[in-house]
């Protein structure tokens, strides 16, 4: 069975000796509530969950990066490795080269999100644009889609918009930004729970 975030944390704070009244009163819940979300039966408000990754002591990069797939992970250290160290070339030539395979296989979802991370990372450092104009209309309609009733974001959804914001326009990022929220807001069973 996959672990939860209740799970997870019902570890840490079992290995810090700090009982569930404890915790639960820290940050203002019940007990009952507390323990339903360590046993995987109820969600969480994030904001919630962060108190309590305070109360025992835990950095929130700690407790949530295990569970960042390994795609991700790869992705960050190849681009953050170019990027920091000023590659440009390196960019420039991993935008061309995946670019180049999204024209031959239009349909590869991931190779079009990762070709607009290297994109958006070579034009902050450069100026320069090679994300053409379908890309950036595709890459919004994506998002788009998300918001739709078929589709939810997840983890990996996040990180790509996060992760692309020089490609689309500010009023796009604006809309999507607004249109998220209030699909939280709106949306009890899709509320941002771990």
């Amino acid at each position: 069975m996959k672990e939860t975030y209740g799970r997870k944390f019902r570890k840490l704070r079992k290995a810090t000796k700090i009982s569930s009244s404890k915790a639960a009163e820290a940050v203002g819940i019940s007990r009952s509530k507390l323990e339903r979300w360590e046993r995987g039966e109820a969600g969480l408000d994030i904001e919630k969950v962060f108190k309590l990754l305070e109360v025992i002591h835990v950095q929130k990069i700690d407790f949530f990066n295990n569970n960042i797939s390994n795609y991700l992970k790869n992705i960050t250290l190849e681009v953050s490795k170019a990027y920091e160290s000023n590659d440009i070339n390196y960019l420039k030539t991993q935008s061309k080269k995946l670019l180049s395979e999204v024209e031959n296989d239009s349909f590869d979802k991931r190779t079009f999100l990762k070709a607009a991370i290297y994109c958006n990372a070579y034009y902050d450092l450069t100026g320069v644009d090679i994300f053409t104009d379908n890309y950036k209309k595709r890459l919004s309609m994506y998002f788009s889609k998300i918001l739709s009733e078929d589709e939810v974001w997840y983890y990996d959804d996040v990180y790509f918009f996060g992760n692309t914001q020089n490609l689309i326009s500010p009023r796009t990022i604006y809309s999507l930004s607004f249109s998220l929220v209030f699909y939280f807001k709106n949306n009890n069973d899709l509320e941002m729970k771990f």
